[in-house]
């Protein structure tokens, strides 16, 4: 038997054809052969990526992220917190192999599945068709910050020859995690559940909750890096099972950063989020100019670097290749104080010989909570003197922002100046 999996319907699957011209055309179609899948007795699970596989998974391109306070407008979740699949599904980022991180707490992938029963000469004896879409809802609250829900709905069947309305499948959530296979776990929900084709036909719908254990999370935020994924088999008749498929895992955060106002938290890690600031808007205006400045023209900012060298402030969203800032989180450790001490203790220097009102304060960029902020000693940050109360509305919006988004020590995000 073959297992295969497509962003797209699969081509028509004739009962007798050879499975080798199944296959060019599944994978002319762009549908993929699944591994071979675990036969062993125990249950499957992601496998650890390497160093290597890890850092090619961090986000390059792929940002998004509300402002504080404003609800995504992507989101697969309805206002009502009801899961919404049919927004998932009309999500064209969905069906990219890897699903789609809208932001920090939304993620949605939707695929078809399809599993082929083929005999000793190589003719095609059954077909499985069926979609899968898949939804995951991150947490940030005292009271279930440290739970994820992924929901699924399976729809579309489609069976011939030896698989029917009586054939089964199973569909399993696994989980491991960076920090040991019980730092993630899933609980309350029958796992694996095995329905017959018919069964499934008339409930699709699955959810899980996953749930990390903070005692083996690492880092002062206990933080449990846990990977998951959702296989599947089937068994055309009797005990003839295919073995477990899988699309590639995907990545949740859990973190306790008794530094945010909710002191749990479970972010979709593969995205970088971005602050954003408006230059029209009257609250912060001021400072909105001042980074849009400092992006757009940085060696016209102060100070003038000593060695006469060229600025590069990072953290700019907009440049060709999106730089990213470091949230520094002072009381995290010794060296974070001093690093935010040295921030603070260089802006001062930069700004002192300044002209100012006597309603302005010295707003620096990039952020004393980074750590890319003056006291780095490279040059590349600009002061200037601003409004005094929209200096204050942006350190406020920077700090609800932190806290909506779960931007915790050593945290890499972007800013992005509106117009």
């Amino acid at each position: 038997m073959a297992t295969f999996t497509s962003a797209s319907p699969f081509p028509e699957t004739p009962i007798g054809a050879p499975i080798g011209r199944a296959i060019e055309s599944i994978t002319n179609s762009g549908g993929i052969e699944s591994a071979a899948g675990d036969t062993s007795a125990a249950l499957p699970r992601p496998a650890i990526p390497s160093p290597q596989e890890s850092e090619a998974l961090k986000p390059q391109k792929q940002y998004s992220s509300n402002q504080a306070g404003e609800p995504s407008t992507q989101s697969p979740s309805s206002t009502s917190s009801t899961v919404d699949f049919g927004a998932c599904r009309n999500n064209p980022s969905g069906a990219a192999a890897e699903g789609v991180v809208i932001d920090r707490f939304n993620f949605c992938r939707h695929y078809y599945s399809k599993c082929i029963l083929y005999g000793i000469a190589g003719e095609i004896l059954g077909v499985l068709d069926w979609r899968v879409t898949e939804v995951g809802r991150g947490a940030s609250s005292n009271l279930d910050g440290n739970e994820a829900l992924i929901s699924a709905e399976m729809t579309e069947f489609k069976t011939s020859g030896f698989y029917n309305d009586s054939s089964r499948l199973t569909i399993y959530l696994g989980t491991n995690a960076k920090q040991g296979q019980k730092a993630c776990y899933v609980k309350g929900a029958l796992n694996p559940i095995t329905n017959t084709v018919a069964q499934w036909k008339a409930n699709g719908l699955l959810g899980w909750s996953i749930l990390n254990d903070e005692n083996l999370g690492t880092d002062n935020e206990k933080i449990v890096n846990c990977m998951w994924s959702i296989y599947n088999r089937s068994a055309p008749y009797l005990e003839t099972w295919t073995n477990w498929a899988t699309v590639p895992f995907q990545d949740i955060r859990f973190d306790h950063a008794i530094y945010l106002p909710q002191r749990m938290g479970a972010v979709f890690s593969r995205v970088i989020p971005v602050m954003r600031y408006s230059r029209t808007d009257p609250r912060v205006k001021g400072v909105a100019e001042h980074i849009y400045t400092a992006f757009t023209n940085p060696n016209s900012t102060l100070p003038a670097r000593t060695d006469n060298g060229t600025k590069t402030i990072p953290g700019n969203f907009k440049a060709t290749t999106p730089s990213l800032i470091t949230r520094l989180y002072p009381q995290d450790n010794p060296i974070a104080q001093q690093a935010y001490r040295d921030n603070r203790a260089e802006v001062s220097r930069a700004c002192a010989p300044l002209p100012h009102k006597p309603d302005e304060e010295c707003d620096e960029f990039p952020f004393a909570s980074t750590w890319e902020g003056a006291g780095r000693g490279d040059g590349n940050f600009s002061v200037q003197y601003v409004d005094g109360t929209q200096n204050g509305n942006a350190g406020t919006d920077l700090g609800i922002w932190y806290g909506s988004e779960r931007i915790i020590h050593n945290d890499k995000f972007a800013v992005e100046i509106l117009p």
